[in-house]
């Protein structure tokens, strides 16, 4: 999904709390992708929030802490 994203020239900011190292290695930080880390700094100033995951951590979200930290909540 990263890939895909940054083909299409998005600008993305990821987080993966079981996967980040590998991660690196596999699609290094550059301008247009860094590693957070954590959930709300990844949300911070984005446009969209995917979740891709249902790893236990993800479903105790904060999703008022959450809505505050994207750029423009709906």
């Amino acid at each position: 999904m990263i890939g895909k994203l940054l083909e299409a020239g998005a600008s993305v900011t990821a987080y993966d709390p079981a996967a980040m190292e590998r991660a690196k290695t596999v699609l290094p930080p550059s301008e247009k992708l860094r590693y957070a880390a954590g959930i709300y700094e990844a949300a911070e100033g984005a446009d969209a929030v995917l979740i891709l995951t249902d790893w236990k951590e993800f479903t105790r979200i904060d999703l008022a802490r959450l809505h505050q930290a994207v750029r423009f909540p709906l």
